[in-house]
């Protein structure tokens, strides 16, 4: 007898996965197959159908060569059975990489024969009994056959036998439009097969997003497949020639005839032989009974893959094995099957790659709290390239802008969901893809600027958005700025601002001024700076006590430099008052009488406001104002201000010295000090002089010498 930790029956995509996870948590683990190692996929499924999908695509370009230009006087001929030869060759090596040999080599015995339970911990494999702790069932999944007339009296095909076949057929009645038909009617239709698809429902792949399928559907019936919908096979009988069935469609009957008929209508659990009902697992048509962590109605028995409903996909599968194995291997089963954000892709031609909620899904559930954002593929610069145009991305959103489902038709739709499919999971907004930097020019457009579009959207339904939209109306933010000026006067007369910041007030409290700056120092600067910007932008009084005060409790040049900065932002929050409010508006209306004032200011308008900003005697506010409603330059009139008031802030601050003597400002200024301010101010303006006088009769000398 065989002890094991973990057996696992089946050695397909579930299987191989389910072994690995099982012997890599240090489990004495043996896998059981009766038949094909990999399973469907290897040999009946993902890798032959996508080898003759690829060929078919192969075939399909090369007649269309023209399209880029290149003639091809002799086309080569197609050999069907070269095709299938080379399907069944990269099948070979496929399951070449799973062989008995390589299974064990990693540490895992593997049993070769058909098992059946004794009970929940015994199997029987031919003459062995195989005893094991946990089990899990991996035995995956085979065509359903439907009990049509006539139907298992002729040589039909399915999946697992379509690639044996040595050539293909000249016709073929294909009954079902799932994802197996559906590739099978393009691929063989490309192949020179003479295609009727028979489909019972409205459109081809009904699980998939409508838009797209029906979009899919046309192309399918353009590139010469007969599409028959809301059609039922109710008969096939065999012909001279092959089969004949008879289809119910739009209420007639319509006789199809055709070499082979293809079946594919679903696919069904595998599950003859097991003897299941000894072991305690419950099943029944739609496959084995699981709960979230996919242990079966048997606690000790887990099950995966194609076996447990609803989902019957490779991908699926290996993602159900690893949480299958993990709960069979670890001492407590802790991971639960989540399938909130499945995906899959059908691989017609082209792709049609599915995540989430379809658009009707999505409406069913959250009503018209829904938002859609498609992109056509005419549209993506890459594909136009590649004349691969039939396309569109349309990704569901609900009212956050969160992604509920992505549906994409288009060349290599399958890699271009991924990104999508990424973002949902984590819960990130559509919108975000947008603030990705893609490479251009590539398929990644299809996502990409239906994600832009998301994020335009949403930046113009941000409130702070709108708000900001408002304040750009000139009425609105002119209304807005006479508002704001008219509160803080109103402000600075309710709490009699200018009696606080009277020299006796200040001078009385400088003790305690001088206190709070040694202990907070750099929170008292930025309050200063602060207070100093609302003083000067409102033109509020007490400027020059505070600077004087400044001078006292931080010493002369820190004081100048504080003084400064707080003088030179008020300075330039009241010129941009002045500019916006009536600025503007001011240059618009006369626009022909300024131009000549405007010119000037352009070329010698640092040096006029040089000039003004020097001699004291001139309304420091009433400066900041005219300013505004001229053209000179921000910058200009910044640097201007910050250089222009520095010499009488310096004098200021250093007079804060002798704080507590000063009776009044004006003893500040002597008639030393105002003469030195004049000459500052007539070094600012003799530029100007020079150039406008002097400059021009040196010239006029020059040219006259010139022609003499």
């Amino acid at each position: 007898m065989n002890k094991y930790d973990v057996a696992i029956i089946g050695a397909g995509s579930a299987g191989l996965v389910a072994c690995k996870v099982a012997n890599g948590l240090g489990k004495k683990t043996v896998l059981i197959e009766k038949e094909h190692i990999g399973g469907d996929c290897t040999w009946f499924g993902c890798i032959p159908s996508k080898t003759l999908v690829q060929a078919a695509r192969a075939a399909h370009e090369s007649r269309r060569l023209d399209r880029y230009g290149i003639k091809t006087p002799n086309p080569r001929e197609l050999d069907c059975s070269a095709v299938m030869d080379h399907v069944r060759n990269i099948r070979a090596k496929d399951a070449a990489e799973h062989s008995p040999h390589s299974i064990e080599k990693e540490g895992i015995d593997f049993i070769e024969g058909s098992p059946e339970f004794l009970d929940a911990h015994k199997i029987k494999v031919g003459d062995r009994t195989i005893t094991a702790k946990k089990f899990i069932l991996c035995t995956g999944s085979h065509p359903f056959v439907p009990p049509i007339e006539g139907l298992a009296d002729v040589d039909y095909l399915t999946n697992e036998t379509l690639f044996e076949i040595e050539s293909l057929p000249t016709s073929l009645l294909i009954l079902g439009g799932g994802p197996i038909g559906s590739e099978m009617a393009m691929a063989l239709n490309r192949l020179g097969v003479q295609v009727t698809l028979v489909e019972k429902g409205d459109c081809v792949l009904s699980k998939d997003d409508e838009e797209l399928t029906c979009r899919l559907a046309e192309i399918m019936k353009d590139e010469g497949v007969r599409l028959l919908k809301n059609a039922k096979l109710t008969k096939v009988e065999k012909t001279e020639s092959g089969i004949r069935g008879t289809v119910r469609h739009a209420n007639e009957d319509i006789e199809v005839d055709a070499e082979r008929v293809f079946v594919s209508v679903g696919r069904r659990a595998s599950l003859e032989g097991l003897a299941l009902e000894k072991a305690g697992v419950e099943y029944d048509d739609k496959g084995v009974k699981v709960d979230s962590r996919l242990r079966t109605t048997a606690g000790n028995i887990f099950a995966c893959g194609d076996i447990v409903p609803p989902f019957q996909f490779t991908h699926i599968a290996e993602y159900e094995a690893v949480i299958a194995a993990a709960n069979a291997s670890l001492p407590f089963a802790v991971k639960k099957a989540d399938y909130e954000h499945i995906v899959w892709t059908t691989f017609t031609t082209p792709e049609v790659a599915h995540a989430g909620m379809a658009e009707q899904q999505a409406r069913d559930k959250y009503g018209d709290k829904v938002k859609i954002y498609r992109w056509d593929w005419k549209d993506v610069d890459r594909a136009k390239t590649d004349l691969n145009t039939q396309g569109l991305t349309k990704v569901v959103c609900d009212k956050r802008g969160k992604i509920l489902g992505v549906h994409i038709l288009g060349h290599n739709a399958a890699e271009a969901m991924h990104e999508c499919q990424y973002a949902k999971c984590i819960g990130r907004k559509f919108s975000s893809i947008a603030k990705i930097v893609h490479a251009y020019p590539s398929y990644s457009d299809a996502v990409r600027q239906p994600a832009k579009k998301a994020h335009i959207e949403q930046l113009r339904n941000n409130p702070a958005v709108k708000v900001a939209q408002t304040l750009a109306s000139r009425k609105v933010r002119n209304r807005l700025l006479l508002l704001l000026a008219a509160a803080v006067i109103l402000i600075s007369l309710r709490f009699a601002v200018g009696d606080k910041l009277s020299l006796e007030n200040i001078q009385a409290n400088a003790d305690r001024l001088v206190e709070v700056a040694n202990r907070h120092y750099a929170m008292s600067v930025l309050v200063y700076i602060g207070v100093y910007i609302i003083v000067a932008a409102f033109s509020l009084p007490g400027a020059a006590v505070l600077t004087i005060a400044a001078g006292f409790v931080y010493t002369a040049l820190p004081a100048a430099i504080y003084t400064n900065a707080g003088a030179t932002g008020g300075a330039f929050l009241a010129f941009l008052f002045a500019r916006y409010i009536a600025g503007n508006l001011l240059q618009k209306r006369f626009a022909k009488k300024l131009a000549r004032f405007n010119k000037e200011l352009e070329t010698h308008g640092a040096h006029y406001l040089l000039t003004l900003r020097f001699i004291p005697i001139f309304p420091f506010f009433l400066i900041n104002l005219c300013a505004g409603l001229t053209k000179v330059k921000v910058w200009t009139f910044i640097w201007t201000t910050s250089l222009g008031i520095f010499p009488g802030s310096l004098i200021y601050a250093f007079a804060g010295q002798t704080f507590g003597t000063i009776e009044s400002v004006r003893d500040i200024f002597s008639w030393q000090v105002l003469a030195m301010f004049t000459l500052l101010a007539l070094l600012a303006i003799v530029p100007v002089l020079y150039r406008k006088f002097i400059s021009p009769r040196r010239e006029s000398n020059k040219t006259k010498a010139a022609n003499t």
